[in-house]
């Protein structure tokens, strides 16, 4: 096993571009998460690295061996798709071994009738289902494998497609939105499943998804892509608690980040909402403050005074989602206020954003370190 590196990897369908010189490492046994939206070239990118595709440009190297030269077979990578991809008319037991019996046996040896005349086949294929026994019954499926696909629920059919590629034991797992089939307990149980597997297996898995919260609960890491470029990598804590950019910001957490108008004035002072917030190395212009809804305070201390109007409230358990209409700013803000907080729709309601929780974006969107003005006013 080896880290994979690519390196300027473009994909172009007709006008198309899919992937834009992308480059991205991906270190030996992390999990490694592609995050975005529809379209933003992380399926293509997976199929590229599992050779179903080719690339018009760039290169993407296992280690000291080029992938690109290799075929589909020779690259040692296990692929889970998200329509799991089972032979209907197969047992669960030879969906699982056929990667082995197709490794194992030539065309002839995988005839329906060779194993009546042929010992040599009658033993491999014994061989691939005792490992497809071991494979299943590690994924508590190995009740399942008389059964077809046809009689399976969601879950076991992802199990088997699972199970399936780790008959293989690969260097490199892919997995193409594995879970967006599946309803929400399901996918929740699955998701523990799949990271406690990649701890058992210690090996590298590349893991595509637009939902953020299965990135942010399994990965060692994670790629935030659009329109085909990486916007950031790093751990899920690192891109939810300090975004290099605003459209990272406003992809990983939820509810979505509240962003309000700010301004850099002569010398660099921030001013926001009417108040003096600190000073910043960058030019005269506009830009942009952002803070979590999670992040603010009921109590008043140093940070942004915000104070709006509610608009509609959500119960959600232990907190309220509170939605409030800023003066003079076009998109609501909502914030998360404990549970039992006295608050109704159309009342008035003011909080605090400490200033470790506000990020300042410049209008180009990318992150501008700060620094408070500590003896800045507070309102209430």
């Amino acid at each position: 096993m080896a880290d994979i590196h690519i390196s300027g990897l473009t994909k172009r369908f007709g006008a198309t571009s899919v992937l834009q010189g992308l480059d991205l490492n991906v270190r030996d046994g992390e999990f490694l998460t592609l995050l975005g939206s529809s379209g933003c070239g992380k399926s293509t990118l997976l199929k590229l690295i599992a050779g179903l595709d080719t690339p018009d440009a760039g290169s993407i190297h296992m280690g000291e061996r080029d992938l690109l030269t290799l075929s589909p077979s020779q690259r040692d990578c296990a692929m889970v798709f998200q329509s799991y991809a089972l032979y209907p008319h197969m047992t669960v037991r030879e969906n699982i071994s056929m990667p082995l019996v197709m490794r194992g046996l030539g065309f002839w040896g995988r005839l329906p009738g060779a194993r009546y005349v042929s010992a040599q086949v009658r033993r491999k294929l014994a061989e691939a289902h005792a490992s497809a026994h071991d494979v299943a019954k590690r994924l508590s499926i190995d009740g399942l494998l008389d059964r077809k696909p046809a009689n399976l629920s969601g879950g076991q059919r992802q199990r088997v497609a699972l199970a399936r590629a780790m008959v293989r034991h690969p260097s490199v797992f892919l997995f193409d939105e594995p879970l967006s089939n599946l309803d929400a307990n399901l996918r929740q149980a699955l998701r523990a499943e799949i990271r406690q597997l990649h701890d058992q297996l210690g090996v590298t898995f590349i893991y595509v998804t637009h939902d953020q919260h299965e990135a942010m609960s399994m990965s060692d890491r994670v790629a935030v892509m659009r329109e085909g470029r990486v916007l950031q990598l790093a751990p899920p804590e690192e891109l939810y608690l300090h975004p290099q950019t605003l459209e990272v910001a406003r992809f990983v957490g939820s509810p979505r980040i509240n962003v309000v108008p700010g301004a850099i004035l002569p010398g660099g002072e921030i001013s926001g909402l009417d108040q003096h917030i600190g000073t910043v190395m960058a030019t005269v212009g506009g830009c942009h403050l952002a803070f979590r809804p999670q992040a603010i305070t009921l109590d008043p201390g140093p940070g942004l005074a915000v104070r709006g109007l509610v608009t509609h409230i959500e119960y959600a358990g232990a907190e309220i989602l509170t939605t409030l209409a800023l003066a003079g700013q076009d998109e609501p803000c909502i914030v998360c206020i404990p549970a039992g907080s006295a608050v109704r729709i159309g009342d008035p309601l003011a909080f605090t954003v400490p200033w470790k929780a506000l990020h300042v974006f410049g209008m180009n969107g990318e992150r501008l370190p700060w620094c408070p003005q500590v003896d800045a006013a507070h309102t209430t």
